[in-house]
Protein backbone atom coordinates (compact mmCIF):
# COMPACT_ATOMS: atom_id res chain seq x y z
CA UNK A 1 0.00 0.00 0.00
CA UNK A 2 2.85 2.41 0.83
CA UNK A 3 4.61 1.61 -2.43
CA UNK A 4 1.41 2.23 -4.34
CA UNK A 5 0.89 5.56 -2.56
CA UNK A 6 4.48 6.57 -3.27
CA UNK A 7 4.07 5.75 -6.97
CA UNK A 8 0.85 7.74 -7.17
CA UNK A 9 2.62 10.70 -5.57
CA UNK A 10 5.55 10.39 -7.98
CA UNK A 11 3.19 10.30 -10.96
CA UNK A 12 1.25 13.27 -9.61
CA UNK A 13 4.46 15.26 -9.20
CA UNK A 14 5.59 14.32 -12.70
CA UNK A 15 2.22 15.34 -14.15
CA UNK A 16 2.41 18.69 -12.35
CA UNK A 17 5.93 19.38 -13.65
CA UNK A 18 4.92 18.41 -17.18
CA UNK A 19 1.82 20.58 -16.97
CA UNK A 20 3.89 23.59 -15.88
CA UNK A 21 6.33 23.01 -18.75
CA UNK A 22 3.46 22.84 -21.22
CA UNK A 23 1.92 26.07 -19.94
CA UNK A 24 5.25 27.93 -20.03
CA UNK A 25 6.26 26.60 -23.44
CA UNK A 26 2.82 27.26 -24.87
CA UNK A 27 2.88 30.86 -23.66
CA UNK A 28 6.29 31.61 -25.17
CA UNK A 29 5.53 29.80 -28.44
CA UNK A 30 2.28 31.74 -28.76
CA UNK A 31 4.00 35.06 -28.09
CA UNK A 32 6.71 34.35 -30.67
CA UNK A 33 4.20 33.15 -33.25
CA UNK A 34 2.10 36.27 -32.74
CA UNK A 35 5.10 38.51 -33.41
CA UNK A 36 6.10 36.48 -36.48
CA UNK A 37 2.57 36.72 -37.91
CA UNK A 38 2.00 40.41 -37.29
CA UNK A 39 -0.59 39.96 -34.55
CA UNK A 40 0.10 43.19 -32.70
CA UNK A 41 -1.56 45.53 -30.24
CA UNK A 42 -2.13 47.87 -33.18
CA UNK A 43 -4.16 45.18 -34.93
CA UNK A 44 -6.05 44.58 -31.69
CA UNK A 45 -7.03 48.26 -31.57
CA UNK A 46 -7.95 48.39 -35.26
CA UNK A 47 -9.82 45.10 -35.67
CA UNK A 48 -10.53 43.23 -32.45
CA UNK A 49 -12.42 40.38 -34.09
CA UNK A 50 -9.58 39.64 -36.52
CA UNK A 51 -7.06 39.84 -33.66
CA UNK A 52 -9.07 37.38 -31.55
CA UNK A 53 -9.42 34.94 -34.46
CA UNK A 54 -5.72 35.11 -35.26
CA UNK A 55 -4.70 34.73 -31.61
CA UNK A 56 -6.99 31.71 -31.21
CA UNK A 57 -5.48 30.10 -34.31
CA UNK A 58 -1.94 30.80 -33.12
CA UNK A 59 -2.72 29.53 -29.62
CA UNK A 60 -4.04 26.27 -31.05
CA UNK A 61 -1.00 25.91 -33.29
CA UNK A 62 1.38 26.65 -30.40
CA UNK A 63 -0.38 24.07 -28.26
CA UNK A 64 0.04 21.43 -30.97
CA UNK A 65 3.75 22.21 -31.31
CA UNK A 66 4.31 22.02 -27.54
CA UNK A 67 2.39 18.77 -27.20
CA UNK A 68 4.36 17.28 -30.07
CA UNK A 69 7.65 18.33 -28.48
CA UNK A 70 6.94 17.34 -24.89
CA UNK A 71 4.53 14.43 -25.09
CA UNK A 72 4.31 12.76 -28.48
CA UNK A 73 8.08 12.53 -29.08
Amino acid sequence: VQLRTRRVNELSNYALILSNQIVRSNYFKGENMAKENGVTEELKERDQMKWVCMMNNLQNAAEEVVLAELIYN
